[in-house]
């Protein structure tokens, strides 16, 4: 669960892989929006998930596991941060 920021607006599917905080990409109006947001998300949505059906919590985390393991991950990134980095400024 996070703000649609970084990579987690490419990760966020809403429900399968995570919960989003807020409704788009853009910097929220106030930062009660967002709380309010937060609070009825973990309020009506994931504490009861996690106590009340615990199997169907456990399927939110593997779906991100599996849908984002292998992308999201230490090893992409460092390749991504040292080809964008020093390889570009090599070639120019």
């Amino acid at each position: 669960m996070s703000i649609l920021d970084g990579w987690w607006i490419e990760g966020c599917l809403e429900g399968m892989t995570g919960w989003a905080i807020g409704h788009s990409e853009e910097v929220a109006e106030s930062d009660g929006e967002e709380t309010a947001d937060l609070y009825e998300k973990l309020e009506h949505i994931i504490v009861p998930m996690f106590y009340g059906r615990p199997s169907a919590f456990a399927e939110v985390i593997r779906s991100a596991i599996v849908i984002y393991g292998a992308f999201f991950n230490t090893l992409r990134m460092v390749n991504q941060y040292v080809s964008n980095a020093y390889f570009r400024q090599a070639e120019e």
